[in-house]
């Protein structure tokens, strides 16, 4: 009640204020008024100015729907508003696989490589393990080591720095 409240005075102040509708959409969904919810994450809509939340809430529906065209939208729109937030790349990545758009999803995966730390630690562990060295400079100072025989002068440091 106090959260309805707060809300409509809000949208006394400013009618389309959209964090007073994101508020009155998230009871709508809970009461299970989908259509009402739709209707007020819509209205809140603005494609100027998107709030992240809105778009976010709206994109999620129209996926909840099957709607994959008008979710993608929803998730590019946030995705200009906010770049380099990878949370935008893993929806569009999610509707692309479901419309299986191939181009489209091989090109956010290769955004999204160098945002994921954990797939930016996989890169570093194989480059790490490849027969150029650890750098990629051609040295051979991890061969080296693998077969028990001192590194180089010069590779002495980097291998120092390397786990292996």
């Amino acid at each position: 009640r106090e959260a309805r409240k707060l809300a409509e005075e809000a949208l006394d102040l400013k009618r389309n204020h959209p964090k007073a509708l994101y508020v009155l959409s998230l009871l709508a969904q809970r009461a299970g008024d989908a259509k009402q919810e739709r209707s007020l994450l819509e209205r809140a809509l603005n494609r100027e100015d998107p709030d992240p939340l809105v778009v976010k809430a709206l994109g999620k529906l129209y996926y909840d729907e099957g709607d994959f065209k008008a979710a993608g939208e929803m998730f590019e729109l946030g995705r200009k508003a906010q770049p380099g937030d990878k949370d935008w790349l893993d929806e569009l990545a999610r509707v692309y696989a479901q419309t299986n758009d191939a181009k489209k999803q091989i090109g956010l995966l290769k955004e999204l490589v160098p945002l994921d730390a954990d797939d930016a630690l996989a890169t570093a562990s194989r480059r790490s393990r490849s027969p150029r060295g650890i750098d990629g400079s051609g040295c051979r100072c991890k061969m080296r080591v693998r077969k028990r025989l001192a590194p180089t002068k010069s590779c002495r440091s980097s291998a120092r720095q390397a786990s292996w």
